[in-house]
């Protein structure tokens, strides 16, 4: 018999107690706390920087706004950029940056980018894809091409925005 079905045995043998089953429970909570980090994380807002080799400047109105999710070693994002009025595309190929260096050693960080290009009502749908540890820097691409400058398919204008969602893990810390 495994030790799981001994303690259920010896549970249901017992008379029932509330207030060590709320202990039992609590204990388990905390035990997984100190294994994979508090498990009833917020999301935290943050600053994302969307860069290239010459960085674009996103212009007057302009929004740059992130949350993150930290998770013991997984962390979650959500970036999202809108151009305003007097951007400078900046020029090469836009990657992001995320709020914690990504372990190159665990698994490639991949996520779902949406391009809005406002003036048409239109949409290019792409990808972001990391490929160095550098504070989870990620480049972005459409389905043939990586965007920067040029745009994903439409040039950047006013209120044209990029909208990512991606996860990754992040490099463990020695203390």
């Amino acid at each position: 018999m495994s030790k799981q079905s001994d303690l259920l045995k010896m549970r249901l043998t017992e008379s029932f107690d509330p207030i060590s089953l709320v202990a039992d429970y609590n204990d388990m909570w905390d035990r997984l706390d100190t294994i994979f980090g508090p498990i009833n994380q917020a999301w935290v807002s943050y600053t994302p920087v969307l860069q290239a080799a010459v960085n674009p400047t996103l212009g007057a109105g302009s929004v740059a706004a992130g949350k993150r999710l930290k998770i013991g070693s997984l962390v979650i994002c959500y970036n999202y950029f809108q151009f305003g009025t007097g951007l400078n595309v900046g020029s090469g190929a836009y990657k992001i940056n995320g709020p914690f260096n990504r372990d190159i050693t665990g698994p490639p960080s991949i996520g779902i980018v949406v391009y809005r290009d406002d003036s048409a009502n239109a949409y290019v749908f792409g990808t972001s894809i990391a490929y160095s540890a550098a504070a989870g820097s990620r480049n972005l691409y459409r389905s043939d091409a990586s965007v920067g400058s040029g745009g994903p398919g439409f040039a950047w204008a006013n209120l044209d925005s990029i909208q990512e969602m991606t996860f990754y893990q992040v490099e463990e810390v020695s203390i």
